[in-house]
């Protein structure tokens, strides 16, 4: 459910840069209207996602806390070692398919759309560079580079 879940947000982003947008568009195809409907569940499948991912967790900790055996070193630990095994290859993705455009068509020519939308959040100032990486990758919400 969760893999489906992530799939979707996933889906989502893409569409929004990728695509153009049904909206203009008078009398799209049936085809067109499904892949739209189905990329715009974005929103919905980041619900899906992390209510179950805070149940386990929350679970958890009460789980060890009942036995006396919680502590914030261990829960950190295995927090962001979780989160990172996710988010360190995907911003690193992220770089590779970003400079690969750059280098391929110019940075007239291609934007980085991909790294703008998931890791700067269209922030303007973001940059392609390690601080900026790094930064993410301590989960600031407004890292700027």
């Amino acid at each position: 459910m969760r893999g489906i879940a992530a799939l979707l947000v996933a889906m989502n982003h893409l569409q929004d840069y990728q695509f153009i947008q049904l909206e203009p568009i008078q009398n799209p195809a049936f085809l067109s209207n499904a892949f739209s409907v189905l990329t715009k569940l974005g929103g919905d499948a980041v619900l899906v996602f992390f209510v179950p991912s805070g149940y386990l967790v929350g679970g958890s900790v009460i789980k060890d806390a009942s036995k006396s055996q919680w502590s914030w070193v261990d829960y950190l630990v295995k927090r962001f070692s979780r989160l990172w095994m996710v988010l360190i290859p995907a911003l690193l993705l992220t770089l590779f398919w970003d400079s690969l455009g750059i280098r391929l068509n110019g940075r007239s020519m291609y934007e980085g759309n991909f790294w703008s939308a998931v890791v700067c959040q269209h922030d303007a100032s973001c940059a392609l560079d390690l601080k900026t990486f790094i930064g993410k990758c301590i989960f600031p919400s407004r890292f700027q580079g």
